[in-house]
């Protein structure tokens, strides 16, 4: 099932083009039943200080519309390392049809409990799926 958003601006009187965006409500879903995936494995597997082995759930992108192949959803440790060995990350991975590029981008850093809490807000499956048009686009430019 597929849902179509109209999103049309006018800022300082200068009025932009409309563009028409199709959410796959499909692709919500799976991202949903994903977060459920990381949610539970996170609980499991994260730990509260140092390292660990990153934890990921991996799905395919069934909207044949979007320059998507693969996506992963990702927790590891900081980047920082050893500055700060409480933090961690969820990480948004997003593949090219190809697989020969891929977009990735942060969304939160922050304690174990801070992103198990964040798995489960209710406005992350659509966070993520902005991800993934943003990343069908600039493959899309490539």
């Amino acid at each position: 099932m597929t849902k179509i958003i109209h999103m049309n601006s006018n800022f300082n009187n200068v009025q932009k083009k409309q563009t028409v965006r199709q959410v796959n409500l499909n692709n919500n879903k799976q991202i949903s039943d994903n977060l459920d995936k990381l949610y539970k494995e996170s609980e499991r597997r994260v730990s509260e200080y140092g390292n660990f082995s990153s934890v990921k759930t991996r799905f395919i992108n069934k909207d044949k519309s979007l320059d998507v192949k693969t996506v992963e959803l990702v927790i590891k440790p900081s980047i920082l390392g050893n500055e700060r060995p409480k933090e961690r990350e969820l990480e948004v991975v997003v593949y090219s049809k190809n697989e020969r590029s891929k977009y990735s981008l942060v969304l939160k850093r922050g304690e174990k409990g801070e992103l198990i809490k964040y798995l489960k807000d209710e406005e992350l499956p659509s966070v993520i799926d902005n991800v993934i048009n943003e990343a069908s686009d600039a493959f899309s430019e490539m």
